[in-house]
């Protein structure tokens, strides 16, 4: 698709941002990644939404899946499902995805063991990092991503605000006290989903973005996710990071609209 005509798609769409239970202004709640999905449909309800797309990413991607997976079949009112399609960018995968910790730095090959084995401890390095956070928080991410690969680096130097971006999402996160909520999440990533991602099925169509150099959520978790949802469509990005979100953004666009 075009430049000019990819904008002209732009400007006829409407984003609304769903916060997970526990972010921003939602309420904290202990809720599965399926529970959520009855918070979207009650939304699209309110707004009178038919039919619409989802884009999840990172640690949201469990709950875009989720919402695949229940949302993503026609029902008895409609031929088309609530959710036609979903693009699923550099996401987190089941726990017992085979090589799930390849490639990734010796600390968070650690923290995901501690997600199935002693989320306590895991809790309190969360904590210990927060209170990082608050006391210096540009010091902190820099730290964070001292083991990031080369490309995350560049789209941090070379993408204004990107850093900023963050830096301020985690600010309003620690500063409202939602450090509970992380911890929650963190757990949930070493359980059962309550659904398997072979059973996405019945209308839905999804596709796969994941960077080959991303030592956050591995290339195995994404290959293994578009190896699993059948029909799904899959972009495997050479020497690209955890932040290829923000070079593909209108790759995504593209294929959501077409």
């Amino acid at each position: 698709m075009s430049t000019e005509s990819l904008n002209s798609y732009t400007l006829q769409i409407k984003l609304y941002v769903l916060e997970r239970p526990g972010i921003g202004l939602s309420t904290f709640a202990k809720r599965s990644f399926l529970e959520f999905s009855q918070d979207i449909k009650e939304f699209c309800d309110q707004k009178k939404i038919e039919n619409c797309s989802l884009i999840a990413y990172s640690a949201g991607g469990p709950y875009g899946l989720a919402a695949a997976y229940s949302l993503g079949k026609s029902t008895d009112n409609s031929s088309k499902p609530l959710i036609t399609k979903a693009a699923i960018i550099s996401s987190i995968a089941p726990y017992n995805v085979p090589n799930l910790t390849s490639n990734m730095p010796l600390k968070l090959k650690f923290a995901w063991w501690l997600t199935k084995n002693w989320t306590g401890l895991l809790s309190l390095i969360a904590r210990m990092e927060s209170n990082a956070v608050m006391k210096d928080p540009v010091k902190a991410s820099r730290e964070g991503r001292s083991d990031a690969p080369q490309s995350d680096i560049e789209c941090i130097e070379n993408l204004k605000g990107v850093e900023e971006m963050f830096i301020e999402s985690s600010l309003e996160m620690y500063s409202r006290g939602q450090i509970e909520t992380e911890c929650y999440e963190y757990s949930l990533w070493g359980k059962d989903w309550g659904f398997q991602l072979n059973e996405i099925s019945g209308g839905v169509k999804c596709k796969v973005w994941h960077g080959e150099e991303d030592s956050g959520t591995t290339i195995s978790m994404g290959k293994y996710i578009a190896l699993q949802i059948p029909g799904c469509e899959a972009s495997f990005v050479e020497e690209k990071g955890h932040l290829l979100y923000f070079e593909v953004w209108n790759d995504i666009v593209d294929w959501l609209v077409t």
